[in-house]
């Protein structure tokens, strides 16, 4: 994995439009209501508890390809990767 994809993984990653916020509210609000459907159709059990897990993973991953893409709008340059050393305070011992 090259430095690059670390830092893009690492860092935080403003919305840079409406569109991208509007994304990562659907998604959201889509995985919420998979989620009530499933808990109303499937009885209590363990194979519930993995779904509604895997689909919080979904979720997690869904807008974090969002944030790390901001769904490559037009205009969307990816932030310069830092040094270690513009990222990390000084040590102090």
């Amino acid at each position: 994995m090259d430095q690059d994809q670390i830092y893009r993984r690492f860092t935080h990653h403003p919305p840079s439009s409406d569109d991208v916020v509007a994304a990562h509210a659907e998604t959201r609000v889509r995985c919420h209501d998979l989620a009530l459907w499933l808990n109303d159709v499937i009885l209590d059990c363990p194979e519930l508890e993995r779904a509604m897990d895997a689909l919080d993973d979904v979720c997690k991953h869904a807008n974090a390809a969002i944030a790390r893409t901001q769904l490559g709008l037009p205009g969307y340059v990816p932030a310069p990767t830092p040094s270690f050393s513009e990222v990390m305070p000084p040590s102090t011992d």
